[in-house]
This record gives C-alpha cells, sequence and structure tokens, in this order.
C-alpha cells in the first residue's frame, strides 16, 4: 500500500489515542529533471490552406514570419514574443520535437513543454 497517515484522537479532537508517525517518512526519487532545451527537434514550416479551381490546397510558407503564427500550433509562444516588443514581421525559426515546440526570433528563444513556456536570450 501507499504511504498514509492516519490517526485517532478522543471524543474532542484533542489527544492521540492510537496513530502513525509520518516524522520518518521521505520522498522518493522519481527520476531526474530533464533539460527541456536539450529536446531534439526539427525544423517546421508554417502549412496553411488555400483554395485553387474550388479544391482546397495545403500550402507552405516557407520563410514565416511572426505574424503568419496566428490560428496555428505556435500561436502560444507568438503571444509570448509580441508581448516582449517583437514585431509582427521579424522572420521566425519553428522547430518541434516528441514533447516540446520552439520558436526563435530576434535572438530569443520561446519553448513550449507540458504547457509551460520557456524563454532565454540566444538561440542555443
Amino acid at each position: 500500500m501507499g504511504n498514509f497517515a492516519q490517526a485517532t484522537t478522543g471524543s474532542s479532537g484533542l489527544r492521540l489515542l492510537h496513530g502513525f508517525d509520518p516524522s520518518g517518512m521521505r520522498t522518493s526519487e522519481t527520476g531526474k529533471r530533464i533539460d527541456v532545451w536539450a529536446v531534439e527537434t526539427s525544423k517546421r514550416n508554417v502549412h496553411y490552406w488555400k483554395t485553387v479551381k474550388g479544391k482546397r490546397i495545403k500550402m507552405t510558407k516557407s520563410n514565416p514570419r511572426l505574424g503568419d503564427l496566428s490560428d496555428t500550433r505556435f500561436q502560444i509562444l507568438a503571444n509570448h514574443a509580441i508581448h516582449d516588443g517583437v514585431l509582427l514581421t521579424e522572420p521566425v525559426e519553428l522547430e518541434v520535437g516528441s514533447r516540446v515546440m520552439r520558436l526563435k526570433v530576434n535572438g530569443k528563444a520561446y519553448l513550449l513543454c507540458s504547457g509551460r513556456v520557456y524563454k532565454r536570450q540566444g538561440s542555443e
């Protein structure tokens, strides 16, 4: 069974009649903390849909700008960059890994991992 604490007190709740002392309990090591910046990523382009002669075609924008990221999976990272004062016309680099997404713009890198956004100066 798991570690838990249980105690029985007197009728007024002040006197311990029977119980378990949790002072000897320790947390167990569940694993090492991963370095989110070290997770491998590969470059991605921005994709969008265009209707040509009644057919929808998936198009690729080869040199995406920060303003092109609205309504994409990179929108959360783009919002953080915009909040930091980056212009919508700035070119961006996009990278995706198994557990992370990365946006690089103006020498800053923004990373999304498990719902948390990390940022750092420099592109390494």
